[in-house]
């Protein structure tokens, strides 16, 4: 069952004062993520095609799995490339398909950038314009400055557009909560490159990015690209926001670990290690209900081939 915010305080309301319940519930609840692959952090993705790399949604942090032309498929950390004996630099858009994905880690855009050009940001809703966005980047002198010396330059939103004076590879952005969508774009004379829609609770854009080759849109159909994602935690904001991991017990276990951790008394602290183990005791319980009847495939060589025992 999903859970939302508003059902969460409901159910929590004898657990903690009311000032505090939103802080600790997203504390709770990013701890929690992070501490195991449980049941429900999962979505796929699909990608119909790969200009060189693809860039997940935001909602989502890292990739577990996946097919390329519906065949399962390597995935390679960020060191891949600088492993003695490993590929080398890999080119995007150069080396036709690899037939794999190649970690490029955390960016603040979903498209890459190759040389320095204006940032132009297209709000969705007047209602945006005169809210302040941050753009972090460099140029071939180095890294940007405002005329105060601070990193950076501030860009006012205006209605429909606002594009900057100086050039620049986009390093950071920092933008406030908006009501409509904000598109970040690259200028260089009458072409405008998409680089980026920011979703309205970003602020702080981050996308993980993976190599993939060229991969045109080919397959009859299917995606070319499908992966298992794991979700990004993101604060939760309104009475509606879904949230995860969706165990009511966990989540009150969490909820009340923060609790004790506000106290510096080492006894309460040892109660709240305590609490924490309990809500990953539940998350387990949960992950194997939910897994049900399926079993994990065991590759066994045999004879130079390889069969799947289930």
């Amino acid at each position: 069952m999903a859970l939302t915010v508003a059902q969460c305080r409901t159910a929590f309301a004898d657990l903690v004062d009311a000032s505090k319940f939103l802080p600790f519930l997203n504390q709770a609840s990013e701890r929690l993520m992070q501490s195991g692959l449980w049941g429900g952090l999962f979505a796929i993705v699909d990608f119909d095609s790969s200009e060189g790399s693809i860039a997940l949604p935001w909602q989502y942090e890292s990739v577990l799995g996946c097919t390329i032309r519906r065949v399962p498929r390597p995935i390679f950390g960020g060191f891949h490339e600088f492993l003695e004996s490993g590929p080398g630099f890999l080119e995007d858009g150069e080396m036709g398909v690899w037939n794999m994905l190649v970690d490029e880690g955390q960016w603040p855009t979903q498209v890459g950038q190759i040389t320095p050009q204006l940032i132009r940001l297209t709000i969705s809703n007047a209602l945006d314009a005169a809210k302040v966005v941050r753009v972090f980047g460099y140029n071939d002198d180095g890294p940007i400055y405002d005329s105060t010396g601070v990193p950076g330059i501030s860009l006012t939103l205006a209605n429909p557009i606002v594009t900057s004076s100086v050039e620049m590879i986009v390093t950071a952005v920092n933008k406030v909560a908006t009501l409509g969508t904000v598109t970040l774009s690259s200028v260089d004379g009458a072409t405008v490159t998409p680089l980026s829609v920011y979703q309205p609770p970003e602020t702080n854009p981050q996308y993980r990015r993976y190599k993939t080759g060229t991969i045109q849109a080919s397959d009859n159909g299917y995606p070319v690209i499908r992966a298992k994602c794991k979700r990004r935690f993101i604060p939760y904001v309104n009475e509606s926001d879904q949230v995860y991991p969706s165990n009511l017990g966990a989540l009150k276990f969490g909820v009340m670990a923060m609790n004790f951790e506000q106290s510096a008394a080492a006894s309460e602290v040892a109660a709240a290690e305590t609490f924490w183990g309990k809500a990953e005791q539940l998350l387990n319980q949960q992950l194997r209900h939910q897994r049900g009847g399926a079993h994990f495939p065991i590759d066994i060589p045999q004879d130079g081939q390889s069969i799947n025992s289930w």
